[in-house]
C-alpha cells in the first residue's frame, strides 16, 4: 500500500528529468516480473501440489525477503569510502530541497484546485480500472472461454508484454525528452499509447474466436498499458516531486464481477472497460500538464 506513494516521491527528488521515465519504469517492472514468476511457477505448483502451496510458498518468500532486507540493507553501515561517495553524490540534490518532506505541510487546497492533478486522478482511475480488471479476471476469462488452454501460457505471456512495454516505453520517453521534445507532449503521448492502446486491444478482444487471438489481444493490452508508466504516473513527479505518490483502487474489479453476474458476457466487460479507458485518456489529453505546482 505504501510502496507506490513512497517510490514516486523518492524518484521524483533523486532522479534527473532525463532519467525519470526509465527509472520509474525500471522500478515498476518489478510488478510484471513478480507476476511472471507467480504465473509460471504458480501454475506448475497448482497442477502438482495444489493451490494452497502457492500461497504458502510466496508468503514464505515475502517473509524471507523482509529478513534479508533488514539484515543486509536496512541496517548495513557503509564503509568510510562508500559513505563519502554517497554523501558527495546526493549533496547537491539535498541542497536543492529546501525543506524535508516530513517538515512540510502538504498544500492540499492548492493541489486539489489544479486541473493537472485532476487529469492524473481521472486517467489513473481509468487505467487502474482496466489493469486490475485484466490482472484479476484474466485467468477466469481464459478458463471459461478456452478451457483447454494451458495455464502457464496466459499467466506468463501477457505479463511479459507488460514488462517490455514498461521498459521500452521508459527508454523511448527519456530519449524524446533528451531530444528536446516538450515534456507535456511526451507524457500525453505515452499515456495515450498506454491507456488508449489498451482500450483498442480490448475492443479487438470482443471479436476473437480462437485462443491465440485472445492471447494476442490480452498481450497487446498489457504491453500498451505498460507504456502508461511514462505518462501520467511519471507526470506526478513532474507536478510535485516532494508530494508525488499514487494509490491504486479496486472498484473496477467489483464492477466486472457485477457485469458478469448480470450479463454473463465478456464482450460487455471489454466494451465498458475500453470506454472507461478512452474517457480517461481523452480527459488527460485535454487537461494534463507538466507545469510544476509544489
Amino acid at each position: 500500500g505504501v510502496f507506490f506513494p513512497s517510490i514516486g516521491s523518492l524518484l521524483g527528488k533523486y532522479l534527473p528529468l532525463s532519467e525519470s521515465s526509465f527509472g520509474l519504469s525500471l522500478v515498476c517492472a518489478g510488478g510484471p516480473i513478480g507476476s511472471l514468476l507467480a504465473g509460471s511457477i504458480g501454475s506448475v505448483m497448482v497442477t502438482y501440489l495444489g493451490w494452497r502451496w502457492v500461497f504458502v510458498s510466496f508468503g514464505c518468500l515475502a517473509i524471507l525477503w523482509v529478513l534479508i532486507w533488514r539484515q543486509f540493507f536496512l541496517h548495513k553501515k557503509a564503509s568510510g569510502v562508500d559513505r563519502l561517495c554517497l554523501e558527495k553524490k546526493f549533496e547537491s540534490i539535498e541542497k536543492r530541497t529546501s525543506k524535508r518532506a516530513s517538515d512540510t505541510i502538504v498544500p492540499w487546497g492548492k493541489l486539489i484546485r489544479q486541473p493537472g492533478i485532476w487529469a492524473i486522478m481521472v486517467v489513473h482511475f481509468c487505467h487502474n480500472c482496466m489493469y486490475l480488471n485484466l490482472s484479476s479476471w484474466l485467468p477466469t476469462y481464459f478458463h471459461e472461454s478456452f478451457p483447454d488452454a494451458q495455464n502457464w501460457i496466459f499467466n506468463v505471456i501477457p505479463y511479459l508484454g507488460n514488462l517490455f512495454g514498461k521498459v521500452i516505453g521508459g527508454h523511448l520517453a527519456d530519449t524524446l525528452i533528451r531530444a528536446d521534445f516538450s515534456l507535456t507532449f511526451v507524457r500525453k503521448l505515452f499515456e495515450t499509447l498506454g491507456t488508449g492502446g489498451a482500450a483498442f486491444a480490448l475492443l479487438l478482444a470482443m471479436y476473437v474466436n480462437e485462443f491465440w487471438q485472445a492471447l494476442f489481444c490480452m498481450t497487446l493490452a498489457f504491453s500498451m498499458a505498460g507504456m502508461s508508466t511514462s505518462g501520467s504516473i511519471c507526470n506526478i513527479q513532474d507536478l510535485s516531486p516532494t508530494f508525488a505518490g499514487s494509490i491504486a483502487g479496486i472498484l473496477g474489479v467489483y464492477l466486472t464481477g457485477y457485469i458478469l453476474h448480470a450479463t454473463g458476457s465478456w464482450q460487455v466487460v471489454f466494451q465498458i472497460t475500453a470506454v472507461i479507458c478512452s474517457v480517461g485518456s481523452l480527459f488527460y489529453i485535454m487537461f494534463g500538464t507538466t507545469k510544476r505546482i509544489a
